[in-house]
């Protein structure tokens, strides 16, 4: 069943509900976006009912714990600490949030704050040590629930591809942003 409440369509299949979003943004020609930072993204979201409260901060992604039950997630890591943080079900943020369903989304594009990203230079937007520019570059899954610009070589890393760097240095409301496509890869390759 869909529903439309103020603005926002809601589709409730079996004890999960997808949230549809638009993106509300304008430039003002100055690199200088203005939006209402909750709706920061658009794309595919999920409304995931959890075992208790989860705290999920905004900007980050975080990944399904595998056969830890319904709605538990850790920081997405590169780090081969534990395959739980690091291969299952992928998803954004793009608020902070602390409740018992939050809604995230499963791939997007979203304006992600600079300080949820390794290794982007964002003096020119390039990754560090590459001549390419911006838009386009592959994002890779970092350490702390970070996107990686570089593509991992670290033995015991995992390296997964998350999406792509469409642009970078949009200010709003004195915080740096860089818009992403987030669609993560369900394949994974681990460094040995």
């Amino acid at each position: 069943m869909v529903q439309q409440e103020s603005g926002i369509y809601r589709y409730e299949p079996k004890g999960e509900t997808l949230v549809g979003r638009q993106l509300c943004t304008s430039s003002t020609g100055n690199g200088t976006a203005n939006h209402d930072e909750e709706y920061a993204a658009t794309g595919d979201i999920v409304q995931v009912e959890c075992t208790g409260s989860e705290t999920l901060s905004k900007g980050l992604i975080y990944i399904a714990r595998l056969g830890a039950g319904p709605g538990t997630f850790d920081l997405a890591t590169a780090d081969r600490t534990s395959q739980d943080t690091s291969i299952g079900m992928m998803f954004y943020s793009n608020k902070d949030q602390t409740s018992a369903a939050p809604t995230l989304y499963i791939k997007a594009i979203a304006l992600v704050p600079q300080n949820s990203f390794l290794n982007l230079d964002v003096s020119s937007g390039n990754p560090s040590g590459d001549a390419g520019t911006a838009s386009g570059v592959p994002l890779y899954m970092g350490t702390s629930g970070k996107f990686e610009v570089n593509i991992p070589t670290t033995a015991s890393q995992y390296v997964r591809h998350v999406g792509y760097l469409m642009e970078r240095d949009l200010t709003i409301n004195s915080i740096a942003y860089c818009k992403v496509y987030f669609c993560p890869s369900q394949d994974y390759i681990l460094l040995e």
